[in-house]
């Protein structure tokens, strides 16, 4: 069966993300940046846009489209032309051509936890969901690999680990302080740490800002240096993320994962704790450390075992 054969006539967009959708008649020339299974990236005038499956879930450069197809067995590869406007976004040497018009929009803004008691539930919440995340770590030894060691309180035998763990701390403390200075120096020095589409310091940061929004403190203003240079010290991927982190803008995901994390069911925290664990190979892991890093550093729990080596404890 040709590669063709997989392809339907036209794809239809269920969903589009209302910070890129304002300017897709201004995207420009495009050419497609990296192809996945279940994704596509696309670099265009604008940045870094993103057609995905519903199984990625909402991004905030995304387009969700309503198709099951593998967009690697579609013929789809790096560097093809492609076409993106206010209607289609289309690569014509593939045959591949996705309706825009009708879909729906979707905010990827993560608005504060309306519950005034969320704070105060997460401090009876943190031990025991930090000590779930040890024993997830323990049974998944391939999550070590990013910053794993740090969910799991050991101390971190991987550079990457040692250097993620020093400057988390400095982060944590510079928030805690309510030093903006020294929590953008903190932030820039994560930035590209780490192998991988998204390297461990990205995730960790992005996943820092979202509880930082999800918390009440709005934007992540210390990660606006740290996203301006990330063009030129990470990859395009993670740069993207970073840049829509800095504006407050997350995947659904991470939506999802904070509502549940400072929500009122315990039983939903700790499903989303290990549903986070699963995404990609230590993505989820990664983006994990930064959420509660992030949660802890305004709820005041003292506690930080995935940032503090063995016997030590954040600065207050």
């Amino acid at each position: 069966m040709q590669a063709s054969s997989l392809r339907p006539p036209a794809v239809r967009a269920v969903l589009i993300s209302e910070a890129i959708r304002p300017l897709l008649g201004v995207a420009g020339q495009a050419r497609v940046q990296g192809v996945y299974r279940s994704a596509v990236n696309v670099e265009t005038e604008i940045g870094l846009l993103t057609v995905a499956l519903p199984n990625v879930g909402p991004l905030p450069n995304g387009v969700m489209v309503a198709t099951t197809m593998d967009f690697v067995a579609s013929g789809l590869r790096t560097g093809l032309p492609a076409v993106v406007d206010e209607h289609r976004f289309a690569v014509p040497a593939a045959g591949l051509e996705i309706d825009l018009r009708g879909a729906a929009r979707w905010s990827p803004r993560l608005q504060p936890a309306a519950d005034p008691a969320a704070l105060t539930r997460w401090r009876k919440r943190s031990g025991p969901i930090r000590a779930a995340a040890a024993r997830a770590i323990a049974s998944r030894p391939a999550s070590r690999a990013g910053l794993g060691e740090l969910l799991s309180g050991d101390v971190p035998s991987s550079p990457v680990g040692r250097l993620a763990q020093a400057r988390l701390a400095r982060l944590a403390t510079a928030l805690g302080h309510e030093d903006g200075t020294a929590a953008a120096s903190a932030a820039a020095s994560l930035v590209g740490l780490g192998p991988g589409l998204t390297p461990s310091g990205d995730d960790a940061l992005v996943g820092l800002a979202a509880a930082h929004a999800a918390i009440g403190r709005g934007r992540a203003v210390f990660l606006t240096a740290a996203s301006e240079q990330a063009p030129s010290r990470t990859t395009a991927v993670a740069a993207m993320f970073l840049r829509h982190a800095a504006a407050g803008d997350f995947a659904g995901r991470l939506h999802d994962l904070l509502g549940a994390l400072l929500g009122a069911s315990t039983r939903e925290a700790f499903v989303a704790l290990e549903t986070t664990l699963d995404w990609g190979a230590t993505s989820g892991v990664d983006t994990l450390v930064g959420v509660l890093l992030g949660i802890d550093a305004v709820a005041g729990s003292v506690a930080m075992p995935h940032v503090a080596p063995r016997g030590r404890r954040r600065a207050a």
